[in-house]
């Protein structure tokens, strides 16, 4: 259970076939367990275009301070200009690829609502239309089992717009992931 829901653990292999529903999708997972890699291969395999927006790097302190504007107005035109090829195409064969979403700040969170809307037809960014685009988010769990400490809740109303799974990888997925992930390092067989 994570934010109050039931939360499918799957497979790595069985995440595959979850993006091919192009449904809004939110996966938790231990760090180093592949969740963005699997989404980048995931892209790849289907001949999607992807945008990666890593949200642990869109907090204030990591951009030189407090930004010049209001936090809602800088996020909307920073993301704006992230997207800018994304609204050329009005999203179609685009993922959209939430990185670390839990690291993000609540002023973040607060400009997501609309681009991660769960029916197409309604979901838009800052005027521009999304519909065609897939959302997907990856972050790991808050509750410190990872070892993580720095990470926030998603507020529920942000949280239920997706459908949440946990990766739970066998200890064979882990080995083969880290074995191919550290290959030139010798002590890794």
């Amino acid at each position: 259970v994570i934010n109050g829901r039931e939360v499918i653990r799957l497979k790595p292999s069985e995440l595959m076939d979850i993006l091919e529903d192009e449904e809004n999708i939110l996966i938790y997972g231990r760090s180093g367990y592949g969740k963005s890699t699997i989404i980048k291969e995931f892209a790849e395999k289907m001949g999607k275009k992807i945008k990666v927006i890593n949200l642990a790097t869109k907090l204030p302190e990591a951009i030189g301070g407090i930004p010049y504007a209001t936090e809602k107005e800088y996020y909307v035109e920073l993301l704006s200009i992230e997207l800018k090829e994304v609204f050329e195409d009005d999203g179609e064969n685009w993922i959209i690829f939430f990185d670390e979403i839990n690291q993000a700040s609540p002023e973040v969170f607060n400009t997501l609502y609309g681009i991660c809307y769960p029916f197409g037809a309604d979901r838009t960014w800052a005027g521009h239309s999304l519909a065609k685009a897939q959302i997907v988010a990856a972050g790991n769990f808050a509750d410190g089992r990872d070892g993580v400490t720095y990470l926030n809740e998603l507020p529920t109303p942000l949280h239920n717009r997706f459908f949440v799974y946990e990766l739970e990888p066998s200890k064979t997925d882990s080995r083969n992931y880290l074995a191919e992930k550290w290959k030139n390092i010798k002590q890794v067989k």
